[in-house]
């Protein structure tokens, strides 16, 4: 049967005719490519959005990563002294797994009597925009004790919600190699005081022959007033009593010689310059007429005292009167004196020995009191170093300079006591 043929739709014809049927789908068309280019957008930005977070995903790794394997401890703590976040450092110097510290107090890890100096420079970095520094000791897990350094910095908010940034430092090593150090120069300076015991040694015995040359003869001529009859028993007493001023003159050589050979005692108990100065003189004052040098004592009445190891400072004392003295040795002066002087001024108590000696090199005055520099032939160039490590270890400061007519100044300043 022959297929009907089919008629056009109005419609179709329309479309066919370019109506408004076509120019809707046109429309559509363009709605489509701008939805697809949305699309191609949106696809773009969520690509860019994974890839900032894949970096950003990365830049936290390191930064955990440079944040755990510092050399350092680094934590988060309030006012309470509570660890919101302590890196993985801290955690292995205290002998503890990364994240054990977290959301604990940190006291406990401190040595007995830390807890006070802890708080406390907690409480002064809250209240200062500057880092604060503290000194504590730890204990770890093992019970081992630990020297360190906490650097505190406030890091925002306050009350319950203030931080606190901390930095830890390991310095165990550290103090251990600083005792050490004052060990060797306490050791140092013992076998330096022994090797200047050894230049004045001689000159003890000349210092003692008089006490005793006196003593023997004011006990024979008391035992020949007693031997008399009638004993004038009168001047057997004066003559009895000049003996033991003798004994007693001689047991004060004996015993400053004594005491200067000694060890360095750890106690700094107040100490007078002015009776420094004179027993350094005493010790010192056989070695000056050797040498034909006149000390004169120039000092100020109503000096204050300093807190210091007598044995060091007496050892500085006659370190610098000793070098005054030999200071005219080969220089062809008329005036062969040395002055020690002391004075008090602006909170400090000053020494100065004065010579009119070879005096010194240029640059001398810069390098002195470096060690191993000495201008004689045989010196070791430790006297004036050690002078001012035990000055410096008092918190004082020590000089030289040329005098204007020839010769030197050396001398140190001290803080005075208040105490």
């Amino acid at each position: 049967m022959p297929r009907a043929e089919q008629q056009p739709s109005p419609e179709r014809e329309a479309h066919r005719g370019g109506g408004a049927p076509i120019a809707g789908e046109a429309r559509q068309r363009r709605l489509l490519e701008q939805l697809y280019a949305y699309q191609q957008e949106l696809e773009a930005q969520n690509r860019r959005l994974r890839e900032t977070q894949e970096a950003l995903e990365a830049a936290r790794n390191r930064y955990q990563d440079l944040y755990d394997s510092a050399p350092v401890g680094y934590l988060t703590l309030d006012r309470h002294g509570v660890v919101h976040e302590a890196n993985a450092t801290l955690a292995r110097m205290l002998g503890h797994k990364p994240g054990a510290l977290n959301e604990r107090p940190l006291s406990p890890w401190l040595a007995r009597g830390e807890s006070g100096p802890f708080f406390a420079h907690l409480r002064e970095a809250a209240r200062s925009p500057a880092i604060q520094t503290a000194d504590l000791k730890m204990r770890t897990a093992a019970g081992d004790l630990m020297d360190v350094r906490m650097k505190t910095l406030w890091a925002g908010g306050e009350g319950d919600t203030l931080e606190l940034r901390c930095v830890i430092t390991d310095v165990t090593e550290e103090r251990r190699l600083q005792r050490e150090a004052r060990a060797r120069e306490q050791q140092l300076a013992h076998l330096s005081r022994v090797a200047i015991l050894g230049e004045i040694a001689a000159t003890v015995g000349h210092e003692l022959n008089q006490p005793l040359s006196a003593i023997g003869t004011y006990a024979e001529a008391a035992r020949r007033h007693l031997d008399r009859v009638p004993p004038d028993r009168d001047k057997a007493h004066d003559l009895l009593a000049r003996v033991a001023e003798q004994v007693r003159y001689a047991g004060e050589v004996i015993r400053g010689v004594r005491e200067f050979a000694r060890p360095d005692a750890t106690v700094h108990p107040a100490v007078n310059l002015n009776e420094m100065a004179g027993g350094a003189l005493r010790l010192l004052e056989t070695v000056a007429a050797e040498h034909g040098v006149e000390v004169r004592l120039e000092l100020s009445a109503g000096l204050p005292p300093v807190r210091a190891n007598p044995t060091q400072l007496e050892q500085t004392v006659v370190n610098l009167l000793l070098n005054a003295i030999e200071a005219y040795s080969g220089a062809g002066t008329d005036d062969r004196t040395v002055a020690l002087r002391t004075r008090a001024a602006d909170g400090n108590v000053t020494l100065e020995v004065a010579d009119h000696g070879i005096g010194l090199e240029p640059g001398a005055a810069a390098q002195m009191f470096e060690a191993f520099y000495s201008t004689k032939p045989r010196g070791l160039g430790m006297g004036l170093a050690i002078c001012r490590t035990v000055v410096e270890n008092h918190g004082g400061r020590i000089w030289a300079r040329p005098n204007p007519g020839g010769g030197a100044t050396v001398g140190f300043a001290l803080p005075a006591s208040t105490d």
